[in-house]
């Protein structure tokens, strides 16, 4: 599988890290605007002696929030930011230390719901890695952007 470059989402520090790349939208057959908003996105983690992947559905407003959120902090050095999304695939917890310092909580899990395999690790990064993140959610929200009305 052929993954674009420009569309990783990913903090990689000291051989940890965190990949999110959107592959595709997911087309179901519904009128719901909900439902058009879906992606299918692959997750890849290292931290320690543990790695892995896997496939998530996330939305097009996933990664729009995480972009507003993202550029927030940014200018907000003392900021906390939730990542959470609907289906409990991955929640990522951003934590500012007001001198430009990041803590970021990430808890993975393979699948929705009580019987799913769940990592939990933690990184730290500086401030200078959120404005390339912020650029490649950029690229992420113009390939994949919000259709309709998604609240209906």
């Amino acid at each position: 599988m052929e993954l674009n470059e420009d569309l990783k989402f990913e903090i990689n520090v000291l051989g940890q890290y965190i990949r999110i790349t959107p592959i595709s939208k997911i087309y179901y057959d519904s009128n719901l605007d909900w439902d058009k908003n879906w992606i299918k996105t692959h997750i890849e983690v290292k931290s320690g002696s543990f790695m892995g992947c896997y496939k998530a559905d996330l939305t097009t407003f996933d990664f729009k929030n995480l972009k507003e959120n993202l550029s927030i902090l940014y200018n907000n050095l003392n900021e906390e930011i939730i990542f959470k999304d609907l289906e409990g695939y991955l929640e990522l917890i951003f934590k500012g230390d007001n001198t430009g310092n990041f803590t970021i909580q990430i808890t993975c899990n393979d699948r929705p719901g009580i019987y799913s395999t769940e990592l939990k690790f933690e990184m730290t990064f500086d401030q200078t890695y959120i404005k390339p993140l912020v650029m490649v959610l950029e690229n992420i929200t113009a390939l994949f952007p919000i259709v309709g009305d998604y609240n209906k």
